[in-house]
């Protein structure tokens, strides 16, 4: 099969266990593994990143419900309290989302 020329080739090594868990999700969706990679690839470069997203979701929640919970109100010396600490670290995880790059 000659590939469309709306494609260029690339290629890329993959774990056999990812490999092989592609192949599988591939056969049940009924999807070629390339399309999969594809979408994949758009999914994490688009603009509004749901990948970033939703990463940052988990952090924040996190970061909430540390807050909320009751032992973490301990103070230490520094006046922050335990909750706040870990927020601080939390908060180093978030991704900043990229600008999508523009063609000149």
């Amino acid at each position: 099969m000659t590939p469309s020329p709306k494609f260029k080739p690339f290629m890329a090594y993959l774990d056999p266990g990812v490999y092989k868990d592609m192949k599988a999700f591939s056969k049940r969706k009924r999807t070629p593994m390339s399309q999969l990679v594809r979408e994949a690839i758009h999914a994490r470069i688009a603009s509004g990143d749901v990948y970033t997203a939703a990463f940052n979701a988990g952090i924040k929640s996190a970061m909430k419900s540390t807050l909320e919970n009751k032992a973490s109100q301990m103070r230490f010396p520094s006046g922050k309290t335990f909750g706040e600490l870990v927020c601080d670290d939390l908060e180093k995880l978030l991704l900043v989302e990229d600008e999508k790059p523009t063609d000149n």
